[in-house]
């Protein structure tokens, strides 16, 4: 159903009605923009990422290893890759298997089937509140952003300002292959 969102535990059922999925966006996005489903790669971790990880709006999918047991499930049934690296590391890996062919749907040794997952306890507040932005917090902002503009610039998706984007990355890209062959 491309319009409702289920969740399941072990002792409730959540079913929402959700007017436009992330699924939904992908395949408009692919219809406008020409790309056939089978050129398309999603990479999600979250409940609100299944409706594009089920294979209906791309031909190929995946997730990192923190991801919900429901994602890694649907990746699995989909023949995507399972990453075995968390977060950005598992989002890089993801697409490093799609290009090398290293495809691992395999899941976790330490998977759980989601209706046997015990229910999380509600979490404690903290005792001293935080400040809104960490710099940390803006240094995560500013490189997921850029990561962003980068894939876009490498599809040529920003004509006018890719070149400029890509500079940055193309001389970090070749001072970490120098460290890789110094190293090695």
């Amino acid at each position: 159903y491309r319009h409702l969102q289920i969740f399941r535990t072990k002792d409730e059922i959540d079913v929402r009605t959700v007017p436009f999925t992330k699924g939904l966006s992908v395949s408009e996005l692919s219809r406008h923009l020409g790309i056939d489903k089978d050129e398309i790669l999603t990479i999600g971790n979250g409940h609100n990422d299944i409706s594009m990880l089920d294979g209906s709006f791309a031909g190929m999918c995946a997730c990192p290893s923190n991801s919900e047991p429901e994602v890694m499930l649907t990746v699995h049934k989909a023949g995507g890759h399972v990453s075995g690296k968390t977060s950005l590391a598992g989002v890089l890996d993801s697409i490093n298997a799609y290009s090398n062919g290293t495809v691992n749907s395999t899941l976790p040794e330490d998977w759980v089937e989601p209706s046997q997952k015990k229910p999380e306890s509600p979490r404690r507040a903290s005792k001293r509140p935080e400040k809104m932005f960490t710099w940390k917090k803006w240094i995560f902002t500013g490189i997921v952003g850029y990561s962003v503009l980068v894939v876009f610039a490498n599809y040529g998706m920003i004509p006018f300002v890719s070149k400029y984007v890509m500079i940055p990355y193309n001389i970090g890209l070749r001072i970490l292959e120098k460290l890789i062959i110094m190293a090695g």
